[in-house]
């Protein structure tokens, strides 16, 4: 049987030398990465260590003058900026809201009682058919007018509720 040892040496900062050995280059990446794992558990947990150390105000001062740095009286937190109703990402709206289409078709947002699907709320939608009788359904707020998303084929839409 023919040796496949692979070895390799590495040198710290601190000159410690770390070598990690194995007889296949597979083994060998798993030994890898079980190292970094190890590594980086026993990293996080010194970082732990640290902030828990640090969360008293002489530790910031002692950690400050360590490093050779000057402690500056924190600023007051910043009170919370109120979300920005443009932003599609935002929190919903939970006020009822009538929006009418170019069409004519009337859309009602955030009924109490309106069914849900995938993507929500669905929205009442009140129009005229072709043969003028008046309807109202619940349709895929993904048809609806204020939708902000990516669009989405119609044949992926929630199914109609009829109200």
């Amino acid at each position: 049987m023919t040796e496949k040892n692979v070895t390799v040496t590495v040198k710290t900062k601190l000159g410690s030398l770390v070598t990690i050995r194995a007889d296949e280059p597979k083994e060998f990446t798993e030994r890898v990465d079980e190292a970094g794992r190890v590594l980086f558990d026993k990293a996080v947990m010194a970082f732990e260590s640290l902030i828990n150390d640090v969360n008293t105000p002489l530790a910031v001062d002692e950690v400050a003058k360590a490093l050779g740095a000057t402690v500056i009286a924190a600023p007051a937190p910043l009170a919370p900026v109120p979300p920005d109703p443009t932003d599609r990402w935002s929190a919903p709206s939970t006020a009822q809201e009538n929006v009418t289409d170019r069409y004519g078709n009337n859309f009602t947002y955030n009924l109490p009682n309106a069914p849900t699907c995938e993507r929500g709320t669905m929205v009442l939608k009140s129009s005229v058919s072709k043969a003028g009788k008046p309807y109202k359904c619940f349709v895929d707020p993904a048809s609806a007018p204020k939708w902000a998303g990516p669009k989405i084929d119609k044949t992926q839409h929630a199914a109609v509720v009829w109200a």
